[in-house]
């Protein structure tokens, strides 16, 4: 699709994983100033940021070059590595993450009492549901309203779980 022989595929890239880190730096520098321009002001937890960045990310599935993008590399992250989020913006230790975003724009995940690295892993698993479910709703042709209400049960359950 790229107008690139099958075989130099492999001249210009180590492997799949090279390709996707290639093709999403832009789009993830992209993601990332959006990301943190939406946290500025916002008012509300991880939970309800990760809502609301589900439902956009729904809206912006109609074909956008970003959004495909984004829905290959998606699941690419959940197929072929297995949902590892290591060396991701998605990984809550990378330089620079969606989670050190809200984390310096005020946005945690209430008022539990957790460890940072406590902190880290609830966020790494609130991720790996995020991504699972918009490869979900992508797959089964979800309207945005129904895949938004698909990620926001699943993700009010790890918040219930958190604060009890």
């Amino acid at each position: 699709k790229a107008g690139l022989p099958r075989g130099s595929f492999y001249a210009y890239f180590d492997d799949m994983e090279d390709y996707y880190r290639t093709v999403m730096e832009t789009v993830q520098k992209e993601r990332l100033d959006a990301i943190g321009n939406a946290a500025s002001g916002f008012f509300g937890t991880v939970f309800d940021f990760l809502v609301r960045m589900f439902a956009a990310d729904m809206r912006d599935g109609n074909g956008s070059r970003n959004a495909l993008l984004r829905q290959r590399y998606f699941r690419y992250i959940q197929t072929q590595r297995a949902g590892s989020l290591r060396d991701t913006p998605y990984h809550p230790d990378q330089r620079d993450n969606v989670f050190r975003i809200l984390v310096s724009n005020g946005i945690g995940f209430g008022t539990a009492p957790l460890s940072p690295e406590e902190h880290r892993s609830l966020f790494e698993l609130c991720m790996i549901v995020y991504l699972a479910t918009y490869n979900e709703a992508v797959r089964e042709g979800l309207p945005v309203a129904d895949g938004t209400r698909l990620f926001e049960r699943r993700i009010r359950i790890i918040e219930r779980g958190v604060q009890s």
